[in-house]
């Protein structure tokens, strides 16, 4: 849940005018109940950010005592319940708030969510679809269809949300990653690679086009590239372990048996 920033807009005056007269009778934003209910939900979803869903759940109850509603504190509570477990109260949540908030696109970014943790894999995707939808410029909704697509195998069409994503926001090295992984499996190993090469160390690179090629079954090819990052980098971690699980061990030699 993003703040909007405050701004003080300082006018000028022209020459021999005098400057616009500024109403400060009206109070700040953040004095007012709305302003304060505003920031206690922002609260909240800060607590669930920092893993601390119980201390959210807390928050979300001594606001709906105080009677605030609406879907940004549903998105919060259900998305708290998520953290803990409580997929089922998290659902009941999400479905009596969209019935009233249909357009909202948290409220269905929040569901996608939860259906990934239900491995709801295609209900997952059309819950983002509707986040998408109602909020096409959210880079962290295109990203999280695109994730949800390739975790249903539809590679193909995990391409364009990511890359939508990524001309939101091309910062984010978790989208660049995913979009490398979707090219990968569908065999554009040079492709995934210049993304992969775009986001972090060439070992990195490496193992993930590893990862990629691990998504479309070719092990072999996978072997490749950890070999490869361990290579370039033989402390690293990730590649030594995902190698030693495609390496199969030589059988322990038994005694031949006697006559």
């Amino acid at each position: 849940m993003r703040r909007a920033a405050l701004v003080l807009l300082l006018a000028v005056g022209c020459a021999g005018r005098r400057p616009p007269e500024v109403d400060v009778s009206e109070p700040p934003v953040w004095s007012t109940k709305d302003g304060r209910d505003t920031t206690r939900i922002e609260l909240a979803a800060a607590l669930v950010e920092a893993d601390a869903p119980e201390a959210a759940l807390e928050m979300v109850a001594d606001l709906r005592k105080d009677g605030v509603a609406g879907p940004a504190l549903d998105t919060v509570h259900a998305t708290a319940l998520c953290d803990i477990g409580l997929f089922d109260d998290a659902d009941e949540v999400l479905q009596a708030s969209l019935a009233r908030h249909g357009r909202s696109a948290p409220l269905h970014n929040a569901l996608g969510i939860l259906r990934m943790d239900q491995h709801r894999l295609d209900e997952a995707v059309a819950a983002f679809e509707q986040a998408t939808r109602h909020d096409p410029k959210n880079a962290d909704y295109q990203n999280n269809l695109g994730f949800a697509h390739m975790s249903a195998g539809h590679h193909e069409a995990a391409i364009l949300p990511l890359r939508t994503a990524l001309k939101i926001d091309s910062t984010s090295r978790q989208t660049r990653n995913n979009l490398g992984f979707a090219l990968a499996a569908l065999g554009r190993d040079k492709e995934a690679w210049r993304v992969f090469r775009a986001s972090g160390p060439e070992a990195d690179a490496h193992y993930n086009l590893g990862v990629g090629r691990e998504l479309r079954g070719d092990t072999g090819a996978a072997r490749e590239a950890y070999a490869s990052a361990l290579s370039i980098d033989p402390a690293h971690q990730p590649a030594t372990q995902a190698l030693a699980r495609l390496v199969p061990t030589a059988p322990e030699p038994t005694d031949a048996p006697r006559p």
